[in-house]
């Protein structure tokens, strides 16, 4: 029989150590020492952070769009209007276009000059009506009278000039004698006619506007897609603020499905080029048109075409002059050319008179004699 070893009993007393075969000692460490209080004369309390009270909510910035149409009942759900907010400006998106409170045109290059160039151009929304245009010298009473009738009857009207004209400032004073009744929709690039904060006495005034896509590409409204859906809200007259390419065949579309009055803006070097400028959109549009086509449509839709002249640029000794030149009547189409008559003329100083003869046509003359033109006119200086 195997006899055990004897251990001595200050083994025993000892604690087990750990061997491999036994798990972790999953027992918690002890606390920390606690750390010594510092005593004495240099000893200073320690102080609690500062509290701030909370900041008050504040309210979210706004990016106006620049219409110059102060807040409207029921524009929104406090009687504001929401405008969208600007794009972004930077190397990689060199341009921005946008309105400022006041209702200026703001427009800004950066990268592309050899510095950051901004321009702004500030409209007269105060030239309202056709006896300040008289009073300005813009036009004569006999061209006032002309215009405020063929307003009345509804005839379709073309404004034409050069940049700077007054193009904007005639429409904006043609509006201003249609009936106050009547639905006046506006489709513009930027809001410039502002005919929804002029027009006192209208209170059925829609302006429109197309819109530039975001960083992302997508949201993009051009103004032939604008001056469709002007279509669709059933419209007295649609306005187009001005006409450059595809919009073309929605603002003729205007003009000869029930919206009579309507009326839009180009630029043109003479009243005769109008014809010329629209028949070089519609070769260019997506539909390719012929300028036969363009040319029948033209004669079909227009009325009337209202072209300015003048000194835009003052010199010394000439300042600066906007003034209405010629007024052509549409009568037809022979094959790629409109046939137009010179109701007005531009006299040797520039300025539109009538023309000799009369050369109106029964029908219109009938037209504008039945919307308040006086017999004489013609004669009225």
């Amino acid at each position: 029989m195997r006899r055990g070893r004897l251990v001595p009993q200050s083994r025993l007393d000892r604690p087990a150590e750990h061997s491999p075969q036994q798990g972790p000692d999953l027992r918690p460490a002890p606390p920390p020492p606690p750390r010594p209080v510092r005593t004495g004369r240099n000893t200073r309390p320690r102080r609690s952070p500062a509290r701030h009270p909370p900041a008050p909510p504040q309210d979210p910035p706004r990016c106006f769009s620049g219409s110059p149409n102060p807040a409207r009942e029921g524009d929104g759900p406090a009687g504001e209007v929401a405008f969208p907010p600007p794009g972004r400006f930077d190397p990689a998106h060199p341009r921005l276009e946008l309105r400022l409170p006041g209702g200026q045109r703001l427009h800004a290059l950066m990268g592309i000059a050899a510095r950051p160039c901004v321009t702004i151009r500030q409209h007269d929304f105060t030239l309202s009506s056709l006896d300040e245009l008289v009073s300005r010298g813009m036009v004569t009473r006999s061209v006032a009278a002309f215009l405020r009738a063929a307003v009345r009857a509804r005839k379709n009207l073309v404004v034409a000039g050069a940049i700077g004209s007054g193009k904007t400032t005639l429409v904006r004073a043609l509006l201003a004698e249609t009936d106050p009744l009547e639905r006046i929709v506006t489709a513009e690039d930027s809001l410039e006619l502002g005919a929804d904060a002029y027009l006192t006495g209208h209170r059925n005034v829609v302006a429109l506007e197309s819109r530039q896509p975001n960083i992302e590409g997508a949201g993009g409204i051009d103004l032939e897609t604008v001056t469709r859906e002007a279509l669709r809200m059933n419209p007295t007259r649609v306005i187009v603020g001005e006409v450059r390419g595809d919009e073309l065949l929605a603002m003729l579309d205007a003009m000869t499905q029930g919206q009579d009055g309507s009326m839009c803006t180009v630029h043109a070097r003479s009243a005769r080029q109008v014809f010329e400028r629209f028949q070089m959109y519609g070769v260019r549009s997506d539909r390719r048109l012929a300028p036969e086509a363009t040319a029948w449509m033209l004669a079909d839709a227009l009325d009337l075409v209202v072209y300015l002249g003048g000194e835009r640029t003052p010199t010394p000794g000439r300042p600066r002059r906007r003034v209405v030149e010629t007024i052509l009547e549409v009568t037809g189409a022979d094959g790629h050319r409109v046939a137009a008559n010179e109701v007005f003329t531009p006299d040797p100083d520039g300025v539109a008179t009538p023309a000799p003869g009369r050369p109106l046509s029964q029908q219109m003359l009938a037209d504008l004699q039945a919307a308040g033109l006086p017999d004489d006119w013609w004669r009225t200086p």
